[in-house]
């Protein structure tokens, strides 16, 4: 067995470390592929070295303008490796292309963090994670929700397994190390401060607008905010017009992005977190901290079990729940029981040591070997209908954010997946 492992983001990096350490355990063969979705020390290599990955033996450039190009290098790379199956893990573009490529020349593609869901289908990495799901054949899901989610959407059950999340295998691994050898409390000179901890990077916050209300937020918080700033979030800032007002403030300690010891070492020791990452809300409450999600959250059991809190990014319902969160307690066995105890990647090189790889069984013979196209359009017939005139194309349909299952009743928009011409 030959397996490509593909990884563009640095939450990339993080989710399949463990997962490169089991398959070395085991001595199955890897090769891996380094996407430069996000570059730089800070924001990617600083992980490479934390988590003692090995050297990429392919690297490919990241054109944004040009999701094709990327398809096609990595068509390149699985023609000359020829694997037995391809791993990525997320809903970056990375991972999607990397689906996309997999089922283009009909090799078995391995997801790793697969059935997280918002149904929103406005977001265009909720989309990414719908056809990732949908084109993989097989799918590993970090927690329970996600796994019911990928049986009520109609995923076999032979392609679906309950794994746990492989963030926390990295986390577990590497937090004593970084409570003990991270320096980043001494240099910012907050061994002794109380703070919370802050993350702004998604698309949809990044707009000037937005940023002015998070300025109004910390203007009005009484705590003390460290904020590693994503190079995105710098840039709008100093674009906008607004970078000298948030380094005005007196409450607030705007730094460059940090490597993975680091981060982990200032997580651990906030207060609570404000965050618009899922893997940084996921961390932090796998540390006891409560988290305050800027946006609409996957990870919907931390919600549900009152252990994270969610908001748009608006004065008043923000500041109602970042006071909620002061007040909250994290029960760690909770935590335990919706992500696993560490152990995720293990369960996952066993399985795959034990499943038969076979390309992806889900998608008509009319997708495979084509080039792939999937958009959202509105409806208005009745899922029944839908079903008839889509078939196999059609992946979700939603009314509100909320999956439509009950085949007599109408949603306003579904997403389908379909060949080019």
């Amino acid at each position: 067995m030959k397996i490509l492992v593909i990884v563009g983001k640095r939450s990339e990096i993080i989710k399949t470390a463990s997962i490169i350490e089991e398959l070395s355990k085991n001595k199955i063969p890897f090769s891996l592929v380094d996407v430069q979705e996000q570059k730089g020390w800070f924001m990617k290599g600083s992980h490479f070295l934390d988590l003692d990955y090995p050297s990429p033996d392919f690297t490919v450039k990241f054109d944004a303008n040009s999701f094709q190009s990327l398809v096609s290098d990595l068509a390149d790379i699985m023609c000359e490796e020829e694997p037995d199956c391809v791993i990525s893990s997320g809903a970056s573009e990375t991972t999607c292309a990397a689906v996309l490529t997999s089922n283009l020349l009909k090799i078995p593609f391995l997801h790793i963090e697969a059935g997280y869901r918002t149904y929103d289908l406005t977001s265009q990495a909720e989309i990414r994670r719908e056809v990732i799901d949908a084109l993989s054949t097989y799918c590993f899901a970090p927690t329970r929700n996600a796994f019911s989610n990928l049986l009520i959407e109609g995923f076999n059950r032979s392609r679906v397994f309950l794994s746990g999340s492989t963030v926390i295998d990295s986390l577990t691994k590497l937090l004593d190390f970084a409570r003990t050898n991270s320096q980043i409390l001494e240099e910012l000179d907050l061994e002794n401060e109380p703070y919370c901890l802050i993350t702004i990077h998604k698309p949809e916050n990044i707009t000037e607008n937005r940023m002015r209300i998070l300025f109004e937020v910390l203007q009005s918080v009484d705590c003390y905010f460290v904020m590693p700033t994503h190079p995105n979030t710098h840039k709008l800032l100093k674009e906008s017009g607004i970078y000298d007002d948030f380094m005005s403030l007196e409450n607030l300690l705007m730094i460059e992005p940090l490597g993975y010891v680091d981060f982990l070492a200032l997580e651990y020791s906030s207060q609570f977190v404000i965050t618009d990452s899922g893997t940084v809300m996921e961390e932090s409450a796998f540390l006891g901290k409560p988290v305050v999600f800027v946006g609409i959250p996957e990870r919907r059991e931390l919600i549900e079990q009152g252990i994270s809190f969610f908001s748009e990014l608006n004065k008043e319902e923000i500041l109602i729940r970042i006071k909620k969160a002061r007040e909250a307690k994290v029960s760690r066995s909770k935590i335990y029981r919706i992500f696993g105890y560490g152990n995720a990647s293990e369960k996952i090189v066993d399985r795959i040591n034990r499943i038969e790889l076979h390309y992806n069984p889900k998608m008509g013979s009319e997708i495979a070997g084509k080039l792939i196209n999937f958009r959202v359009i509105s409806v208005s017939e009745p899922l029944n209908q839908l079903r008839e005139k889509f078939g196999s194309k059609l992946l979700t349909a939603v009314r509100d954010r909320k999956l439509i299952t009950d085949p007599k009743i109408s949603p306003s928009h579904i997403l389908i997946i379909e060949s080019e011409n």
